[in-house]
Order: structure tokens, then sequence, then C-alpha cells
């Protein structure tokens, strides 16, 4: 009778813990997504910088081309 009570106990805290090491993988599952997703996130803001920057470079060289050839149509009207 003990042994039979004992061997249920073993059996109850082998399940209690393959239950738990359960919900822990599942968590450092969910954790590893997390992580993943904050990389991807961190990527497409970097991007986002890298591409903000290449539009204020190009609307700059814009800028500089109009004021030139500007400066250029003005100087050959006024020659």
């Amino acid at each position: 009778m003990r042994i039979g009570i004992l061997t249920s106990f073993c059996n109850l805290i082998v399940i209690r813990l393959l239950t738990f090491s359960v919900i822990i993988f599942a968590l450092s599952e969910q954790v590893c997504a997390i992580i993943v997703l904050m990389d991807v996130v961190g990527k497409m803001l970097s991007c986002t910088f890298q591409l903000k920057a290449l539009v204020a470079e190009m609307i700059a060289c814009l800028i500089e081309k109009v004021r030139q050839e500007a400066l250029r149509a003005f100087t050959t009207h006024y020659s």
C-alpha cells in the first residue's frame, strides 16, 4: 500500500515537472519569437532612417541643380 502511494506521488511529481518543463519551453519559444521580432523591427527602423537620409540627399541634390539652373538662366539672360 505504501509503495503504491509513493509511486503515485512520484508519478504526480514527474507529471508536474514535465508539465512545468513544457510550459517553460513554450514560454522560451515565445520569448525567442519576441526577440526575433524586435530584431526585425530594429532592422526595419534602420532601413527607414537610411531611406530618409537618402531621400533628404536626393532633395538637396535636386534643389542644388534647380539653383544652378536658375543661376545659369539668370546669367545668360542678363549678360
